[in-house]
């Protein structure tokens, strides 16, 4: 039972980040114009995946929270490490902001 109640457990989780990841937009082609790279750390894993800069925040959250690692129902929390010091991304107000920004 206990087997059985763990492949259910896994079958769930990934049915959850699978929804999650059909929220995120297609992922622009290599080069093109526009677009931004995009690295989500989770744990010691680098998960890249290119945006185009006018989608919003919101579909970064919803690709990090597809990701093995990242919890499920719990917040999440996204920084800009290109900044120094890096800068805490506040998704309560930021998440319909543009990548442009």
């Amino acid at each position: 039972a206990l087997q059985l109640s763990s492949s259910e457990y896994a079958a769930e989780e990934a049915a959850r980040r699978q929804a999650w990841l059909q929220k995120v937009p297609d992922e622009p082609p290599e080069g093109q114009a526009g677009s931004a790279l995009i690295c989500v750390h989770v744990g010691e894993a680098q998960h890249w995946r290119r945006f185009d800069s006018s989608e919003v925040l919101e579909d970064v959250v919803n690709f990090a929270r597809s990701l093995p690692g990242v919890p499920l129902g719990r917040p999440i929390g996204l920084s800009n490490v290109t900044l120094r010091p890096a800068v805490r991304l506040d998704l309560a107000t930021e998440c319909g902001l543009t990548l442009q920004r």
